[in-house]
């Protein structure tokens, strides 16, 4: 594998805070292509519940990862590593510049240190897994991790479904705390990254989840997760924040308005995590929106700045 050398620009911060927005205005100004770093946008059919762009910007801002996969396919992070290599390459040999959105922590970090595989999935062990989460609740399920593995458990949340399961099950295979496994990340091939991260006021960010899931709703989210349960979903779709409260709606599970109301504090949750994670991982830089829109033209310019384009031709 040829590891870039060159510092990957990327925009990250919490969910809802806007850095779609800002991407494709500073993509705009600096002629860049935009490389998407999450785990959903790579499914087609999934656009409302991940508030995607619209068909028309993505023509007009080229974006590479994004709907690449059907929903009844798994993705995993090995493959978003495959992926955004080749995109990167394709890229690199048109001369075009990339500019990097981050919405899943784990693919970036599996970027710029190098990917632990792990062993490959038990699909018994693993429904056994969280059938008993769903059973008997996810904290128990924590808390077993805790007595096998303090350290990994201590990193892992204890709603974080699909990272309990998959520490328990790499345990369960190996015979070995998967927190001494997790070493190999830095054995991996390192590659930099430039990294500006956005942050607002809590109230604000709030503000602003709330209203996307308003506008979510709005533009037809049940409808959309309706029709996307027609067919096979993979488990990745089906666990996304929006399509799993919908999904347990439509099922019976719960009402409309309780479901939006699991939304929010989903979501909200999500982005909670998002910052703690984001000051651990460093940043070449942050920009406190405040209460300004994301691609306002100072926050457009600042980003410019902090990700080394200011003075390149912008």
């Amino acid at each position: 594998m040829n590891v870039s050398t060159t510092p990957l620009p990327v925009l990250a911060g919490p969910t809802a805070i806007g850095k779609s927005g800002l991407a494709v205005a500073v993509a705009r100004r600096a002629g860049a292509r935009i490389l998407s770093i999450d785990s959903m946008l790579v499914y087609r059919g999934l656009d409302i519940g991940t508030d995607k762009p619209a068909a028309d910007l993505l023509r007009e801002v080229p974006h590479d990862l994004v709907d690449i996969r059907s929903p009844g396919e798994t993705f995993s992070a090995a493959e978003f590593l495959d992926e955004a290599d080749a995109a990167l390459a394709r890229a690199s040999a048109r001369g075009e510049r990339v500019l990097a959105v981050c919405g899943t922590p784990l693919y970036l970090r599996a970027y710029r240190d190098g990917l632990f595989e792990g062993p490959s999935a038990d699909a018994v062990l693993r429904e056994s897994l969280e059938a008993e989460g769903e059973a008997s609740g996810w904290s128990r399920l924590h808390d077993r991790l805790k007595g096998a593995d303090a350290a990994a458990a201590s990193r892992i949340h204890p709603n974080d479904a699909r990272r309990i399961v998959r520490a328990l099950e790499v345990i369960e295979r190996t015979g070995r705390p998967v927190s001494e496994q997790r070493t190999q990340w830095a054995s991996g091939p390192a590659r930099p990254v430039r990294m500006v991260v956005l942050t607002c006021p809590r109230d604000v960010l709030n503000r602003r989840i709330d209203e996307r899931i308003d506008r979510m709703m709005g533009r037809g989210l049940l409808d959309e997760v309706r029709a996307l349960a027609q067919g096979p979903l993979a488990r990745g779709p089906r666990q996304a924040i929006g399509y799993k409260e919908m999904l347990l709606h439509l099922e019976g599970g719960c009402s409309l308005e309780d479901a939006v109301a699991r939304i929010r504090r989903a979501t909200r949750n999500l982005a909670k995590q998002q910052r703690t994670w984001l000051k651990r991982f460093g940043a070449e830089g942050t920009i406190d929106l405040g209460d300004l829109p994301s691609d306002s033209p100072k926050v457009v310019g600042e980003a410019l700045r902090l990700l080394g384009w200011e003075r390149s031709g912008c």
